[in-house]
């Protein structure tokens, strides 16, 4: 299982480090719709001339982008829990491992496990990933194309969330050097 857990175990983090960066750049592009409201609603304010039938189709246009958005960023999130349901699956079959390591000493004493320092990185992992999600989870919930300080928590958000994602990038660092250390 060794080989398999870090087969597997990369697979997942592949995964999570591709939709992390479909969600920033999603992210990114929503906000930026976000800010483009503002600003017509700035020019509205300062009874800057803009005609009528235009200021509605092009907010209507970047609402509808908003939405778009929205949706994206939630498949993404739905994506992010399959992969962290993935990882528990993973961390079930490397701790059944470690428990016949540890009952059958024969075994253990043959070989050096690699398996219990996997399988506290598999942990490490699932709990970043767990971290991230929940996290996402209640502002993108809550988030409404019609309600900017929703769309602001949302960025605030994925801003507060940016050291978890490093801490992960850390995590999966440590990993590969002990890999190639242990090849």
């Amino acid at each position: 299982m060794g080989v398999n857990g870090i087969t597997e175990s990369r697979a997942v983090l592949e995964e999570v480090t591709e939709l992390l960066l479909k969600w920033e750049k999603h992210s990114n592009t929503l906000h930026s719709l976000a800010d483009q409201i503002m600003g017509l609603e700035r020019c509205e304010k300062q009874k800057i001339a803009v005609p009528a039938d235009t200021y509605i189709a092009v907010r209507s246009t970047i609402q509808q982008k908003i939405v778009e958005e929205l949706e994206n960023l939630s498949v993404f999130l739905n994506e992010l829990e399959v992969q962290r349901d993935a990882m528990v699956s993973h961390i079930d079959n490397m701790e059944t491992k470690c428990q016949t390591m540890l009952e059958d000493k024969q075994d253990q004493s043959l070989r050096p496990s690699t398996e219990f320092p996997l399988l506290q990185t598999m942990y490490s992992i699932y709990n970043h990933i767990s971290v991230i999600v929940s996290m996402k989870k209640i502002p993108l919930h809550n988030a409404r194309v019609d309600d900017f300080q929703s769309l602001q928590e949302l960025q605030q958000m994925n801003q507060t969330t940016e050291s978890i994602k490093t801490e992960l990038e850390k995590v999966i660092l440590r990993d590969e050097s002990s890999s190639v250390a242990l090849k």
